[in-house]
């Protein structure tokens, strides 16, 4: 059996229990873990205990009101990013301007109304789990999914072979060529990566194609590729690694903008290349020296 889900769990922090009575039973029905608090103290003990996915927090309270509250929880690095809905009965557009400043993503007044209750905590329960599922660490294998499908851009390009011509059926170097064109156009731009061994409709071929003996003698081919061509100088830039891809393993290159021009050297001839939209762009001097100036390199 898969397991369920754990449910949302809404903190409900009011200091009159009737108020904490109304709401849970507005929202009783709707599948959440519900966490009450009748004190400031508590309210804040719980938020950093439980990691509630939404507070509903009343603005006046003794000794500790909602706002020196939500100052509170804004403040503190494990409850910086809940949201809170403030509740309260003060009419006054300021009070909703100050909660909204501090950092309050809604207002709900009282006496409150059920279905507005449910409908703006189902809303901000939905957006809050969406924003935990984008920080949640992803496998190897899900990050590689993710990048395959979200296809080629500016920052991302696939290639279907490491050094094997698939047309050819034979090793040719101006595969190798291609891909190292394509590192290096990263590299003088604003970073990117370069997944190898998938096509270009986004279908993962594996690094089988190209037919090294094992995985670490295809990694060791990478790296004295780019040290031949690129330079070691810039190897601090560039990451590279195999990671699975369903039944295929593909090669990851990340590269982060480098401080130096890169150039590709090949039959003694130094060749500069960017990104330009999806694709890689070889520069010739005169606008090489232009790119350089206009990004403060040279």
């Amino acid at each position: 059996m898969t397991p369920q889900a754990p449910k949302p769990s809404i903190l409900l922090v009011d200091d009159e229990p009737a108020c904490i009575q109304v709401l849970s039973s507005a929202l009783n029905g709707d599948g959440y873990q519900l966490i009450c608090a009748v004190k400031p103290a508590d309210a804040l003990k719980l938020a950093r205990e439980r990691s509630p996915h939404l507070v509903l927090l009343d603005v006046i309270m003794p000794g500790l009101d909602g706002f020196a509250v939500c100052r509170q929880l804004r403040g503190e690095q494990a409850t910086k990013d809940l949201p809170i809905i403030f509740l309260s009965s003060l009419q006054d557009p300021q009070d909703r301007t100050r909660g909204i400043e501090l950092g309050a993503v809604d207002f709900i007044t009282k006496p409150f109304d059920p279905a507005e209750v449910r409908a703006r905590v189902r809303r901000h329960i939905e957006l809050q789990e969406e924003r935990r599922r984008l920080i949640a660490p992803l496998s190897q294998e899900q990050r590689i999914k993710h990048i395959i499908s979200a296809g080629e851009n500016d920052r991302t390009e696939f290639k279907s072979t490491l050094r094997w011509s698939l047309k050819e059926n034979k090793i040719n170097h101006a595969v190798e060529i291609a891909w190292l064109k394509t590192v290096a156009a990263f590299l003088n731009s604003d970073g990117g990566r370069l997944v190898v061994g998938v096509d270009d409709k986004g279908v993962p071929l594996g690094i089988q194609p190209d037919g090294f003996e094992n995985e670490d003698k295809y990694l060791l081919h990478v790296n004295n590729l780019l040290q031949q061509y690129i330079g070691v100088e810039h190897a601090a830039n560039v990451r590279f690694n195999l990671y699975p891809a369903g039944d295929h393993k593909v090669l990851l290159i990340e590269c982060s903008h480098a401080s130096k021009p890169v150039f590709v050297t090949d039959a003694g001839q130094e060749s500069f290349y960017v990104r330009a939209g999806p694709g890689t762009r070889k520069l010739s001097m005169s606008e090489m020296l232009a790119y350089l100036v206009e990004r403060g390199r040279i």
